[in-house]
């Protein structure tokens, strides 16, 4: 398998290479051009039966640029030989990085290589370039061969370098006459190619948009008339004048489908950008639809009024056969106004309604169908700062087409889960065309929808479905609007958020400043308002919702059942409230060892199911349900009724009674305002089994002091969990920001979940740790916090809590302790403007790690863009990076390899204070 490295970059620029400047020597060897010496060259070897050989492939009078890049296809027959092994020669520089190797099947072997600096790195000596290692399957006496049947090498620009071939001969078993190699001579290049796959109307457009000196502009490229086939390679070099514009950053567009994987783009010098994208599977990420393929952000230099170019050159498309396809290419202008007096769109801030998140409940169990859940304290509500929706201005002119993004910035550490906007627009002056998701959202085809609610009005809804892994947790364009421009008047037109609201995973609501765009037509100056007019937002203090609007109840039906039978659970509404209820979440649990989950199905009262309502059983005992009226407008749920009806199968004999609770749910209007709900157990009676007794609080223990803090551990337990509150009160004359409580259970204790904090568990050993919202106690005050555990046995309550805090005057943070059993190594491959760091991981201790945190602080600006193989989280200059849920475990004496790429300016020194814990 090909390193990743190699997987995501040199496979990019290879297919570039091969579609750029070498494909008419891969349409035909007879274009292919002159040779100039460089030759590459088989070796010839022997060997028996069951023995392994080595051949070596040399690459001979290696031209004076170097060679940058190889991709070849080795032919032997599978029959006489088998392939075991291949490695880099001593020609190849830094091979980790720069040789991939891989059999593609029985008698085919790939090799790629690429210099990834695209400086320094380039083979310059002549020697072997590749040792391939056979076993001999024969006990023939025969000869056979092994072919360079297909070839391409480049230089540092990407230039074809013409080579001669040479196959090699394997004698086996004492075999007959070794035959002379042939060389495979490069023959006269064909003058003009002619493409195979011919596009009639496709267009790369570069668009055209304005700004003012200093500040931050965005210029969308899209792609319009996509050719049915697809588009699964491209390769361009953009444009653009660096004295009066500075190369800030590039990300993928909404018609990328992985841009982790497949897209690339590199600052090759000032005024030049390089961009690449190849669809790695050549079968299904292609691009497919016409918009945004990727979004450039320059910042203005020039103070002086002026327009400039951005332009697209050596430009080169192909379909998964590797065909070309042409295309027109479109530049773009930027106008850029100086520093004088100009009507500035006008910035509105609105309120996100803040939302009273419903807290985890966890059911005392019952001797009735009709028991309470006990009630588990409101949390904190977390206020945002800074977080900002801004339209994007632009410029264009009558029958254009323009992109106007929307972009996020300063996006809350907690993730934005739910998003719910209006777009309003002039419809006498834009044409809605169409629009694409942003690269910062996660799995648009399920996440992400857009809709022309009315001409002038667009209706925006994001929803992470799975209400944990794809929620938006970093800066940039959350979709791009493509317009088209329907006067031919010059005057300016806003297209503003009209109303908008957004919130984490528990639907806590997040307030975000509202930014309108300001869209230049004709080159006109003055914005002209439509009518009627769209009042301006209001900033109103929106009331945290305490009171419950209603009495909702939610509650699981009690039913009975015997040995094998099959039953069916009711989940039901009571006392919906009027303004409806549009998004619920909720988990399950159940005793697997009593019931088996079969399948759920929406209830009469769920609008839509097929579109609306989800059910999955995320481990056995747990499902997960969640229910959003994706219109947000008609098929919330408006009456009470079943809301699903799961069905189980009773896998035990004993005559006894089980519960089915429900242990978290969230539910929320078309609004996301937060809607209370009292939540009931249901009980199962099995083959005439009996009822399950009702559990007595824990008394608890006097509190425990740990220096300045007093802490207080209270439960409401069951028999097989318990709902914990933990109180920290604050003893001390001065404030803290920050505070770790932790302590030790003495059973099997198990936390599954919590509220206003987080947790880390490791075996009986506990970490609780403030949430963002509540890190502040003032002197004497204290913050109350809570979580749901599972055991087994004995619950006695920990006595032994250590509080660990910062005062106000402090970072809020202590640093990591160093795990003396673990060290980490940091490599970097950087460009000016950033770097691929890969961080090696190794156990020095006796026993295999289970889990694992790398901590470090950056000295300059740098910032973590995208990682693999760990989840990362960045405060400043403060990074956290943690396994995932497949690498957590490392052996003794073992390593692992994390990597991310980061981007920065200046300088860019490698930290020195790594800890691993």
């Amino acid at each position: 398998m090909y390193l990743s490295k190699i997987t995501r970059c040199l496979s990019v620029v290879l297919c570039a290479l091969l579609l750029c400047t070498l494909m008419p020597s891969e349409i035909t060897e007879a274009a292919m051009p002159t040779s100039s010496g460089f030759s590459v060259n088989v070796s010839s070897t022997s060997g028996k039966v069951g023995e392994q050989i080595v051949v070596p492939i040399n690459l001979a009078n290696v031209p004076a640029v170097g060679v940058s890049t190889a991709d070849m296809s080795i032919s032997y027959d599978a029959t006489m030989l088998e392939y075991v092994s291949g490695t880099a020669g001593s020609i190849v520089t830094n091979p980790a990085t720069n040789f991939g190797i891989n059999k593609e099947k029985d008698g085919v072997i790939k090799v790629l290589f690429l210099d990834y600096t695209m400086s320094n790195g380039s083979i310059r000596t002549n020697g072997v370039f590749t040792n391939l290692t056979f076993k001999v399957l024969s006990s023939t006496p025969a000869s056979t061969t092994v072919d360079i049947t297909r070839a391409t090498f480049g230089d540092v620009e990407l230039n074809g370098l013409p080579a001669t071939r040479s196959f090699g001969t394997v004698t086996l078993n004492g075999g007959g006459a070794v035959p002379t190699s042939t060389i495979t001579v490069a023959p006269t290049p064909v003058p003009t190619p002619t493409p195979v796959n011919t596009s009639t109307g496709f267009t790369v457009n570069v668009l055209s948009t304005s700004g003012k000196s200093g500040e931050q502009i965005t210029v969308p490229v899209s792609f319009v008339n996509v050719p049915a086939i697809g588009i699964s390679t491209v390769g361009m070099t953009i444009n653009y004048d660096a004295t009066k514009l500075e190369y800030i950053s590039g990300k993928a567009g909404g018609i990328v489908i992985r841009p982790e994987t497949d897209f690339e783009i590199n600052k090759q010098s000032d005024g030049k950008l390089r961009v690449l994208f190849l669809d790695y599977t050549m079968v299904n990420n292609h691009i497919a639809q016409d918009g945004v393929f990727m979004n450039l952000t320059f910042k203005v230099l020039s103070s002086t009024s002026s327009t400039t170019t951005i332009n697209i050159t050596n430009d080169s498309f192909g379909d998964n056969n590797l065909n070309r396809i042409t295309a027109k290419l479109n530049s773009g202008t930027v106008t850029i106004t100086g520093n004088t007096t100009t009507q500035t769109p006008t910035s509105t801030k609105t309120p996100t309604p803040t939302k009273t998140p419903t807290p985890t409940s966890t059911p005392t169990p019952i001797s009735t169908p009709t028991a309470t859940l006990p009630a588990t304290p409101t949390p904190t509500i977390p206020v945002s700062t800074g977080f900002t929706v801004s339209v994007s201005s632009a410029s264009g002119n009558s029958g254009e087409q323009i992109v106007i993004p929307i972009n996020f910035a300063n996006v809350p550490a907690v993730g934005i889960s739910t998003a719910d906007m209006t777009i309003t627009y002039d419809s006498a002056r834009l044409e809605y065309v169409t629009a694409a998701a942003g690269s910062i959202i996660t799995n648009a085809k399920t996440n992400f929808e857009i809709n022309k609610e009315t001409d002038g009005k667009l209706k925006i809804l994001f929803l992470d479905y799975t209400m944990k892994s794809e929620d938006i947790r970093q800066d940039g364009v959350f979709v791009n609007i493509t317009f088209k421009v329907k006067t031919s008047s010059a005057v300016s037109t806003n297209v503003s958020i009209s109303k908008a609201t957004f919130g984490d995973r528990d639907l806590n609501g997040l307030p975000a400043k509202l930014i309108l765009g300001t869209v230049k037509l004709n080159g006109g100056e003055t914005v002209v308002t439509p009518e009627p007019v769209t009042p301006t937002p209001v900033i109103t203090s929106t009331p945290i919702n305490t009171n419950p609007p209603s009495g909702l109840t939610v509650y699981v039906d009690s039913v009975d059942g015997k040995y094998g039978e099959q039953i069916i659970v009711p989940i039901k509404y009571v006392n919906v409230p009027a303004s409806g209820i549009s998004t619920t979440d909720m988990t399950i649990k159940y005793d697997a060892t009593k019931l088996e989950y079969i399948s759920g199905a929406a209830g009469s009262i769920v609008t839509n199911p097929g579109t609306n309502f989800e059910i999955n059983k995320e481990s056995d005992g747990k499902l997960k349900i969640l229910f959003l009226d994706y219109t947000m407008l008609s098929e919330f749920i408006s009456k009470d009724g079943v809301f699903t009806n799961l069905t189980f199968k009773v896998k035990t004999s004993a005559a006894e009674s089980t519960s089915i609770i429900i242990d978290k749910a969230t539910f929320g209007d078309k609004d996301l305002n937060s809607i209370p709900a009292k939540l009931n157990a249901g009980t199962i009676a099995l083959n005439d089994g009996g009822i399950i007794p009702t559990p007595v609080p824990t008394q608890t223990p006097p509190p425990s002091q740990s220096g300045d803090y007093t802490v207080t551990y209270t439960q409401n337990a069951w028999g097989t969990g318990a709902t914990v509150n933990l109180t920290i009160k604050n003893n001390s004359s001065t404030a803290v920001n920050g505070w770790t409580v932790n302590f030790s259970f003495a059973g099997n204790q198990k936390i599954t979940n919590s509220w206003n904090c987080s947790y880390t568990q490791n075996g009986n050993s506990v970490s609780i740790t403030n949430a963002s919202y509540n890190s502040d106690i003032p002197a004497g005050g204290s913050v109350t916090v809570g979580f749901n555990i599972s055991y087994s046995g004995t619950n006695s309550e920990p006595t032994n809590f250590v509080v660990n805090a910062s005062s106000t005057g402090d970072s809020g943070s202590t640093p990591p302790t160093q795990d003396t059993d673990c060290s980490a190594s940091y490599t970097q491959n950087a460009w000016g403007t950033g770097a691929t760091v890969n961080i090696t991981i190794k156990n020095n201790g006796s026993t295999a790690i289970n889990e694992w945190t790398v901590n470090f602080n950056y000295a300059g600006n740098q910032k973590i863009t995208n990682a693999w193989n760990c989840d990362y989280s960045q405060n400043g200059n403060a990074v956290t990076l943690k396994n995932v849920n497949y690498n957590g475990t490392i052996p003794a004496g073992g390593t692992l390899t994390i990597g991310f790429n980061i981007s920065y300016t200046g300088t860019n020194s490698i930290p020195t204070n790594i800890t691993v814990k």
